[in-house]
């Protein structure tokens, strides 16, 4: 790391003690990055992975991770919901960081007229008002043992998740929860990281869906230690494909994104099987089974 990225991960965080309300010291800090987030378009789908982040068990989740973090946008907004006490910002790209996280940090700075004086206060005041850091590396690599309680990764394919949580480095770590939002989300490529994470011993605990800018993203977190009774008659459980907890959701919005998201899939998913003179993919075939059972019929 250049020096400078190298005090920008030791002491990066700002004093929030002027013009707040005392009943939350992030207040200042929440009001400037929603001024900033308004400005990107990845804030809405990011919601999510922070609702899923707060729903994690307080007491054996205090710290967390974004890895492939880029603009910063989801770290910074997990430093400002107050709920943990570290959060840490993860890329491969130096320049990412320094022209995405770092400049969002500085211009946070800018806008809550925060001055050079922050620098005077001690680092280990700055971090544990606004617990946030920045640093370079390639995906589980950069954390040691005990740094995160859970995980984060976004904009992602199947293949790079399942990569980079490979059990070795996920067990080296120790996380407790996993919170994750990949790019594809055919039921297929979905299937093959539940199967992936399950074989491992994580179970889906809660999922979110968005439809934006004609894409659909859908957001899981995992657990390792808790675990779901099956709800069928055959080898499938709740906890092993995707969607079947957004058919069950409270919020009739959700249902209806779901469901328009399953018949897109489902419509597609037939295509594919014409085409292909009346073959189809083994776990397209288990989805859309699960989709049409008794309680999920599409």
């Amino acid at each position: 790391l250049h020096s400078d990225l190298e005090f920008r991960r030791f002491c990066v965080g700002l004093s929030v003690k002027s013009h707040v309300e005392e009943d939350d010291p992030f207040a200042e800090a929440k009001v400037a990055f929603s001024k900033l987030a308004k400005r990107g378009k990845s804030r809405k789908r990011f919601g999510h992975l922070v609702e899923l982040a707060c729903l994690c068990d307080k007491v054996k989740v205090r710290s967390i991770a974004d890895i492939g973090c880029d603009h910063g946008l989801l770290p910074l907004e997990l430093a400002v919901s107050g709920r943990f006490d570290r959060v840490v910002g993860i890329d491969v790209s130096e320049k990412a960081l320094t022209n995405g996280a770092i400049a969002l940090f500085d211009q946070m700075m800018i806008d809550m007229k925060i001055d050079d004086r922050w620098n005077d206060i001690l680092s280990h005041e700055l971090n544990k008002m606004f617990p946030i850091e920045f640093c370079v590396g390639d995906g589980l690599l950069a954390l040691e043992s005990g740094q995160a309680d859970a995980i984060c990764i976004a904009g992602l394919g199947v293949d790079s998740l399942m990569r980079i949580l490979s059990p070795p480095e996920i067990e080296r770590v120790g996380c407790k929860y996993l919170i994750l939002q990949p790019t594809n989300t055919r039921p297929r490529n979905l299937i093959r990281l539940y199967d992936f994470l399950a074989d491992i011993g994580w179970t889906v605990q809660a999922e979110r869906i968005e439809y934006l800018s004609s894409r659909w993203y859908i957001s899981s977190l995992f657990s390792k230690e808790a675990s779901r009774v099956s709800m069928t008659n055959d080898n499938d459980t709740v906890s092993r494909l995707p969607g079947q907890l957004l058919c069950m959701s409270d919020e009739a919005s959700t249902r209806t994104v779901f469901r328009n998201y399953a018949l897109h899939h489902q419509r597609w998913t037939e295509q594919d099987s014409k085409n292909a003179e009346g073959s189809m993919d083994e776990n397209d075939q288990r989805w859309l089974k699960a989709m049409n059972g008794q309680d999920h019929k599409l």
